[in-house]
């Protein structure tokens, strides 16, 4: 299976859950812009989900196309935030 989703790369990521104390306890929550950017994902993979489960190993090859800031060239790595592992953590649990 391959695809291509042409979108804005959400910039906030799985990392930034948020946490408040309930008599005591840790509630952990996602803020309003963490919602929105997975249910944008959620909608635009919602067309690929396959019709039965896949079994056995998955490979998975994620590409980001970042638009070019000034000073940087194509195919340069992204050294700012959010890094690859963190991108891709939010794109992994919505495929789950």
């Amino acid at each position: 299976m391959q695809f291509f989703i042409p979108m804005k790369i959400p910039t906030v990521t799985h990392q930034e859950k948020q946490v408040h104390v309930v008599r005591g306890k840790p509630v952990f929550y996602e803020p309003t812009e963490l919602k929105q950017a997975r249910a944008n994902l959620t909608d635009h993979l919602a067309q690929y989900r396959p019709k039965q489960l896949m079994k056995g190993p998955v490979e998975l090859v994620v590409k980001f196309c970042f638009p070019l800031v000034a000073g940087t060239h194509d195919g340069q790595p992204k050294t700012t935030k959010p890094d690859c592992d963190n991108l891709v953590k939010l794109l992994q649990d919505v495929m789950n």
